[in-house]
């Protein structure tokens, strides 16, 4: 006789910690796609787990509440889209549980100054038991360098982690100071999952005809004067989307984050300051210009060789429409898959290694 037969075989577990619910969807693509990106190549041998970070009672009023009323069901219309675009993604708290790996990452887990979000321990591996700990494409933000010298415990946490892998010049300057003897550099993982066409969801009546994309949480960028003029000379609007609006835009839609990869993709062209505007639109193969100010924006941009499409206060309409015109994605398409295959070499070297 067959003893256990119907018994359930355990599976080894991936923990992934990183930023869950901000209402940010370049926080929720990179969410999404590290934890599609595993489950796709490693979802026969690991269950997926994603950890939100530790929140006291203030921060969750803060992510949940706005004394503006506007702002409030703005806030909770937009949240309400974001939850119903978290199908197939298992998310928990951390108690302590034993894991085999744990991903760190990525996005700005890592800035210290950042309030919108608490900046939990566990995302530098402190007090998180796994058999191996990777960071993935973490980010420091806009956090300088010399405030983690009054965190050593942070910095303790990063040196203990069994592979850095940087997407970000800043970051890899913190890995070197801990000391973390294996450093590499990686793209973001939303480069590193290439399925995003299967989740678009298109924007039935919301939009008629050619229209610019605005992304961005600012609403005076430095090229803002070229890009009213720029819509005003096509004869064309602006339409921006996410929780931030803007005045002079000519709509301020609330869309999920599905249905803004096809706000991106059918756009004439893309104006941001943001790091994953800047990557969406050239993962949705949308003429993207954007401003320098924010190092992880120009970082891409070095990377990628985009340098024409960095624009400020001195760039024209004129040079704007030029550029349009001349726009070619092979190039960028040629970049953009070399890097995602030297990093998905670095991961699967570091997952397979005993």
């Amino acid at each position: 006789k067959i003893q256990n037969f119907n018994k359930k075989i355990k599976m080894k577990k991936i923990g992934i910690f990183t930023l869950t619910d901000a209402l940010n969807y370049g926080a929720f693509y990179q969410m999404f796609a590290l934890q599609q990106y595993l489950k796709k190549k490693y979802g026969n041998e690991f269950e997926i787990v994603v950890y939100s970070p530790r929140e006291n009672f203030k921060e969750k009023l803060i992510k949940y509440f706005s004394f503006n009323l506007k702002r409030f069901v703005r806030k909770t219309e937009l949240r309400y889209k974001f939850n119903k675009s978290m199908y197939g993604i298992n998310v928990k708290s951390y108690r302590g549980e034993d894991l085999d790996i744990a991903f760190f990452g990525s996005d700005e887990i890592w800035n210290i100054e950042n309030k919108s979000f608490p900046n939990d321990p566990n995302f530098f591996g402190i007090s998180v038991n796994a058999n191996k700990k990777i960071a993935y494409a973490p980010s420091i933000g806009y956090a300088k360098l010399d405030l983690f010298e009054f965190h050593p415990e942070l910095m303790e946490g990063i040196k203990g982690l069994d592979a850095v892998l940087f997407r970000d010049e800043a970051t890899k300057k913190l890995a070197e100071k801990s000391e973390n003897l294996n450093i590499s550099r990686v793209i973001d993982p939303t480069i590193l999952y290439d399925k995003w066409d299967d989740h678009k969801i298109q924007l039935k009546n919301k939009i008629r005809g050619p229209y610019i994309a605005y992304y961005s949480y600012i609403s005076n960028p430095v090229f803002l004067d070229s890009l009213l003029k720029l819509s005003q000379e096509k004869n064309i609007p602006i339409i921006s989307a996410g929780y931030n609006t803007h005045s002079w835009a000519d709509e301020n839609l609330i869309l999920s984050p599905w249905e803004f990869l096809s706000f991106i993709q059918n756009a004439e062209c893309v104006f941001t300051t943001t790091f994953h505007g800047t990557i969406m639109s050239t993962l949705m193969k949308t003429p993207v210009f954007f401003s320098g100010s924010s190092f992880k924006v120009k970082d891409f941009s070095n990377l990628m060789s985009l340098h024409k499409f960095k624009i400020d206060e001195k760039t024209t309409s004129n040079y704007i429409t030029k550029t349009l015109s001349s726009f070619g994605n092979n190039e960028i398409l040629e970049r953009k898959n070399e890097l995602r295959s030297s990093s998905r070499e670095i991961l699967s070297s570091l997952l397979n290694k005993k």
